[in-house]
């Protein structure tokens, strides 16, 4: 399922990615066993597909995780990934983010509350690494925690 409808602002596009967590968290049903670092170095090893320009499109996982996606950027993987912890009930929260102060946010990762502790978790290259993230200059949570 690909929103249809226009995203305004990253407060209604974490809003969309939320209600697609909870809507279709059993699409990975199949791979809910597989430990985190696990899930989250196949998810980061999606070939990322960014949206066309001036446009924005948040899936459902399946769709993420289909050799058929057209799309497959940050938010795609952040609802992937969410989908995951909600199974697993790891709480997190979606956060935009942006490395300049003068740049509107422009990428999208997840917060998540592991052993009480909060670790950023961002799977959208394949370069990353699962808990490490450059502090970004600006950073603002999305949603509220998803439990």
């Amino acid at each position: 399922m690909l929103t249809v409808r226009p995203l305004h602002s990253v407060n209604q596009t974490g809003s969309e990615m939320e209600r697609l967590v909870r809507t279709y968290h059993a699409d990975i049903d199949h791979l809910v066993h597989l430990p985190l670092k696990s899930f989250y170095d196949l998810t980061k090893r999606l070939p990322y597909k960014p949206d066309p320009k001036f446009q924005e499109f948040v899936q459902r996982p399946s769709f993420t995780l289909s050799g058929q996606a057209r799309h497959r950027d940050c938010d795609d993987k952040a609802v992937l990934m969410g989908a995951y912890l909600y199974k697993n009930n790891v709480p997190f929260r979606f956060v935009a983010v942006s490395h300049r102060k003068d740049r509107p946010l422009h990428h999208v990762l997840l917060q998540a509350n592991i052993g009480g502790k909060n670790k950023i978790i961002d799977p959208t290259y394949p370069k990353n690494r699962l808990f490490h993230f450059a502090k970004p200059e600006r950073f603002y949570p999305i949603t509220r925690w998803i439990k």
